[in-house]
């Protein structure tokens, strides 16, 4: 049995983030081909008596998660898969991105995260340049710098 954890999301409208028991796994289907995602823990990577520091991580592993499938499928997994996944999970990352607006008071910076419940669907708008806007816009939030 796979134990998922979903954090977040209550009625402030916060992000929801899923995440899975250390050792467990979980199968995904693409394009017919099974891939399997398993949560491991590495060795710690500041030693066995903490860093250099002396702050003591000694039992905190390096988290990740590993992917595994049959090796025919190489080069799917390669050349179409993990992109896939990349980039889902890279707009998924740019949609709930906030608005952060930064303000100079007295030669300091301050940012204020900026919320706002309106949204192009709740916008009154003519239908045509509201699609035009937002494709504008689109196009805009996916160019490369």
């Amino acid at each position: 049995m796979c134990r998922l954890c979903l954090c977040g999301g209550g009625g402030g409208g916060g992000k929801r983030a899923l995440s899975m028991e250390h050792g467990d796994s979980l199968t995904d289907v693409f394009e017919g081909v099974e891939f399997t995602w398993a949560s491991v823990v590495g060795p710690s990577q500041h030693g066995e008596h903490g860093d250099v520091y002396g702050y003591g991580y000694r039992n905190m592993g390096t988290e990740s998660l590993e992917l595994s499938f049959d090796a025919e499928h190489t080069d799917m997994a390669l050349g179409r898969y993990v992109p896939f996944i990349t980039a889902t999970v890279a707009e998924a990352r740019r949609r709930e991105r906030a608005l952060q607006i930064f303000i100079n008071e007295s030669s300091s910076w301050h940012v204020i995260t900026h919320h706002h419940p309106s949204t192009f669907d709740t916008l009154a708008m003519d239908p045509e340049l509201k699609q035009s806007v937002v494709a504008d816009l689109d196009r805009f939030l996916k160019r490369r710098d």
